[in-house]
């Protein structure tokens, strides 16, 4: 078999949207010069390989964490 080859796709994965979302969804696969179809699929196979980041929250959570041990440091500094 020849490597160079794509590997056969024989998997659907489908999903509704709204009038709006969908509006966005092509906005952005033109901003990137794709159609839809072709920008979901990069999209989601992009978060694929570079794994889950922090939610909304989770980020909140981390930056107030950050910002007390950057204040406690510079508060035992200065005695």
């Amino acid at each position: 078999m020849d490597e160079s080859k794509e590997t056969k796709k024989s998997r659907n994965i489908t999903f509704r949207l709204t009038s709006e979302q969908y509006e966005q969804v092509e906005n952005a696969a033109m901003a990137a010069g794709e159609d839809p179809n072709s920008w979901c699929r990069k999209v989601a196979l992009t978060q694929l390989s570079e794994g889950f980041g922090l939610t909304k929250n989770d980020r909140l959570l981390y930056e107030e964490i950050a910002r007390c041990v950057t204040w406690w440091d510079t508060a035992l500094d200065c005695c």
